[in-house]
């Protein structure tokens, strides 16, 4: 999930359903596991090109 599909995300809970999320509360740790899925990722297609 990109960081534009999470303010989509935010954007559409919101008219739809009343909902807001927190920046600091509910985005933000949406976003750091985003970036640690994302360099998990990066380190398993090193590994794999360097094999």
């Amino acid at each position: 999930m990109r960081i534009n599909e999470v303010l989509d995300l935010k954007s559409h809970l919101y008219r739809k359903h009343g909902i807001t999320l927190n920046q600091k509360k509910n985005i933000k740790p949406l976003l750091e596991a985003i970036h640690s899925i994302a360099l998990q990722q990066s380190v398993i297609n090193l590994h794999q090109r360097l094999l």
